[in-house]
């Protein structure tokens, strides 16, 4: 994943600690023309390092903007 990628989901997951929904995962990263599993790789990595350090998150998803 490009950096300027990087850093925008990085803001993505600072702003929202929920999991986006899968549908909208796949419809951000196509809109970058990235592969969908590695931006889902990125949130699930996200997602287990959050819950290694002990932070509860969310369990409900919700709809990342792809604009």
């Amino acid at each position: 994943i490009p950096p300027v990628h990087l850093e925008e989901l990085a803001a993505i997951w600072d702003a929202d600690k929920r999991m986006p929904s899968a549908s909208s995962r796949r419809a951000w990263a196509l809109a970058r023309r990235l592969r969908p599993d590695q931006v889902n790789n990125w949130f699930y990595r996200k997602k287990g390092a959050a819950k290694k350090n002990g932070i509860v998150l969310p369990r409900e998803t919700y709809e990342l903007p792809v604009g």
